[in-house]
């Protein structure tokens, strides 16, 4: 029996090796334990050969499969031993458990592959709904809500900087003032990347792993561990740029209560899928940013260009009068406190005036609606007007006085 489950590992910290994605068994219910469980029993009372079967380690899909594996080939050993002319087997019983293993094990797989699917849809769901987040500190904020709705009842996400891990964000299903104690313990004491604890190997081979017996572990975050009273726990990396950025924390799935090799996958492809999401965000905000300046300076330039073209028309005619008016509509109009609007000002003030939009004014002075914009951001300021209509209030008050 021992040499059956020898692959399974039994280490503190368990990384998943490097050729394997998240395609394995997922987490299976309780009931379905329980039925192999019972299985192996009745095969441990059937072939009588010394073998334990029922005492498995852990009760992880692989290591069930391992053993499951380790009395069928028992029972084919003791059908040898009958057909070789040893009576020493209950031939009804073995074959009863034959058949009984058969119909347990197409369970438990139909039962494992179901729950499977049913993450996958999950992920998907997960993947898309991080695609809605305009900016990075929102997404940060909403990660750990949405992996609980993978099957994790308590999630934290960390950044990672000079060497530390700092909690950012966190969530606990029910138990929202545990979550805001977990960012807060997490904030106040750092883990530490350089030291002992498990992070450290995780980070340094950039894979998920797996925590058994982390409430009796001293290579586990100290604080956290009191704190949320944890027996084990998953955590992967956050990739951006090829860097480690984060590290997202998983524990107690809500099926099992505790956590597997499935949700060690599943924290994993979580984590990569966090690292696209926040790569695909932060390049959006400095695109929009790109933007905004590009957008800016273009409308500058043609605001230039505008005051440039109507500066010869502030020069008045050689032995010309001024004429009643004339000040308001071109360059000159001064009002109390020595407020000075260029010509196009105080034409888009006009127009703002009479209650027209941006688009409106564009179209009515043949220039881009931004090339408005600037106008209207240089009356606000000139005016010292919070708003277009403390501005156009201004505006007729300098009539008055004009």
């Amino acid at each position: 029996m021992d040499k059956v489950v020898q692959n399974h590992r039994e280490h503190t910290c368990d990384p998943l090796p490097a050729d394997r994605g998240a395609t394995g068994t997922d987490a299976v219910a309780e009931r379905d334990v329980e039925r192999v469980l019972d299985l192996l029993s009745t095969a441990e009372d059937v072939l009588r050969d010394g073998v334990s079967y029922s005492k498995v380690p852990d009760r992880e899909p692989r290591t069930l499969e391992a053993t499951m594996s380790a009395v069928e080939h028992a029972l084919a050993e003791g059908r040898s031993r009958w057909a070789s002319g040893h009576r020493d087997i209950d031939t009804a019983r073995m074959l009863a458990a034959v058949l009984q293993l058969g119909i347990v094990r197409s369970s438990f797989r139909s039962s494992s592959m179901e729950r499977r699917n049913t993450r996958m849809f999950g992920l998907s769901t997960f993947l898309h709904n991080l695609r809605l987040h305009s900016s990075v500190p929102d997404l940060i904020d909403r990660i750990p809500a949405e992996v609980t709705r993978l099957g994790l009842r308590r999630v934290l996400v960390s950044r990672v900087s000079g060497g530390q891990w700092i909690a950012r964000s966190a969530e606990a299903v029910d138990q929202t003032e545990l979550a805001q104690a977990m960012v807060r313990v997490g904030t106040e004491h750092p883990g530490t990347l350089t030291g002992g604890m498990v992070e450290t190997e995780m980070v340094r081979r950039r894979a998920p792993i797996l925590v058994h017996e982390a409430e009796d572990n001293p290579r586990v975050h100290p604080q956290l561990r009191s704190l949320i009273d944890c027996h084990a726990y998953v955590s992967a990396p956050i990739m951006i740029s090829g860097k480690v950025a984060g590290l997202v924390h998983g524990d107690q799935n809500v099926e099992t209560g505790t956590v597997d090799e499935a949700d060690r996958e599943m924290i994993g492809t979580v984590a990569e899928g966090l690292g696209f999401a926040i790569e695909r965000t932060m390049l959006h905000e400095r695109l929009r940013g790109l933007r905004r300046k590009l957008e800016d300076q273009h409308n500058a330039v043609n605001a230039f260009i505008d005051e440039f073209a109507e500066s010869n028309e502030m020069w008045p005619e050689a032995g010309s009068a001024p004429t009643p008016g004339r000040n308001a509509s071109h360059a000159e109009v001064t009002g109390a406190g020595g407020i000075c609007l260029t010509r196009r000002e105080v034409e888009v003030l006009g127009q703002m005036a009479l209650g027209q939009t941006n688009a409106q004014i564009a179209g009515n002075l043949f220039v881009s609606e931004g090339t408005v914009k600037t106008h209207a951001k240089h009356i606000l300021r000139k005016l010292g007007a919070a708003n277009r209509a403390e501005a156009v209030s201004r505006y007729h008050l300098m009539m008055r006085q004009a």
